[in-house]
């Protein structure tokens, strides 16, 4: 998240939370 946030293009800091979110239901996913 700190990535996407020091780039400071709030349409790029959404992309890379979007990302971010995708991934952490991957995981949980796979953990369950």
């Amino acid at each position: 998240m700190a990535e996407g946030q020091a780039r400071e293009m709030p349409k790029a800091f959404a992309n890379h939370l979007g990302i971010a979110q995708g991934s952490l239901a991957e995981l949980d996913t796979l953990l369950v």
